[in-house]
């Protein structure tokens, strides 16, 4: 008899908890929103491997609860990688560059598909639609216009390519924004285009990278330090990376893309749960996400969209 009730005791408890599980799964106060994490070292070296329990997430004081962490590895892996090149760019300064872009392009892994696009007309104007034949991509690559390039804000451009780009399962999205950062529509300190392009970004959860090359009529001028300024706020915003280390034109863009190569390969997918909005269209609501290891940064987006 007591080896019964401990039985009936023991089922009648396993069949709650799952129940509780089974709730929580699909509990419609909460969503799952997947996120890209970048870790790396010092020096922007390869980060050791984090376990999900060394990890936490949290929107203002709450904290989330962390559902998933895998490395952007094997099924996890895909990726569509933008390349936004601002048009406006000086001719001679781009094509220095232009064999170690077509390199970096066609070194990268078959799980990634790149779209070449310009920035022109305050739009993004494709050479290249997404593809896996990097090849092809890397063909497409063209010299810029200069003066002449008819771009009047690298900020409207990006904000187009967020908004005009397609949604795809399991598959992280990025962005290589490759511009002087300065934006002709609001040169000033507020520069509602640029914020507007962080922001499209984080709902799109598109991460940006940003690599400068500076117009040489405002290097090393208060006008330049802003256009950097507005690059790194691009990147922070979305958890990308600053590839450039002042307002100078570099002589390789190798060092850079090589940075970026190693952020790309040690990224993680991070889902956690969070309280649905009552606003239709939904909100963007703060996002930190912590580790605990030791000499190991992660770069996050600072905003995500809750439907």
């Amino acid at each position: 008899m007591c080896r019964l009730s401990r039985s009936f005791v023991l089922f009648s408890a396993l069949g709650l908890l799952a129940c509780s599980a089974a709730f929580a799964q699909t509990s419609p106060s909460q969503t799952s929103i997947t996120v890209t994490v970048t870790a790396l070292g010092p020096n922007n070296s390869p980060a050791p491997d984090i376990s999900q329990g060394d990890v936490s997430a949290y929107s203002g004081s709450t904290r989330l609860d962390v559902a998933r962490w895998v490395r952007a590895q094997g099924s996890d892996a895909n990726l569509q990688l933008a390349i936004l090149i601002d048009n406006d760019l000086g001719t001679s300064i781009v094509g220095q560059q232009m064999q170690d872009l077509a390199s970096f392009i066609n070194a990268l892994p078959p799980s990634t598909s790149v779209g070449i696009f310009y920035a022109e007309n305050g739009a993004a104007t494709p050479a290249a639609q997404f593809t896996s034949d990097h090849a092809s991509a890397a063909n497409s690559l063209r010299l810029t216009l200069g003066r002449s390039g008819g771009s009047p804000s690298i900020y409207l451009s990006l904000t187009d390519l967020v908004e005009h780009w397609a949604t795809a399962t399991n598959t992280r999205r990025e962005a290589l924004v490759i511009a002087s950062g300065f934006d002709p529509l609001n040169p000033g300190v507020d520069d509602p285009y640029a914020d507007q392009s962080v922001e499209e970004a984080e709902k799109s959860g598109v991460d940006v990278h940003t690599l400068l090359l500076p117009n040489p009529r405002y290097q090393s001028t208060f006008r330049s330090n802003l256009s950097e300024g507005k690059l790194i706020e691009a990147t922070t915003g979305t958890g990308g990376q600053t590839l450039f280390e002042g307002a100078f034109v570099p002589l390789s863009l190798e060092p850079y893309l090589n940075r970026l190569n190693v952020a790309l390969a040690n990224q993680y997918l991070l889902t956690f749960a969070i309280d649905r909005t009552n606003k239709k269209g939904g909100e963007l609501r703060p996002l930190r996400v912590q580790v605990e290891e030791h000499g190991v940064k992660l770069y996050s987006p600072q905003q995500i969209l809750v439907p």
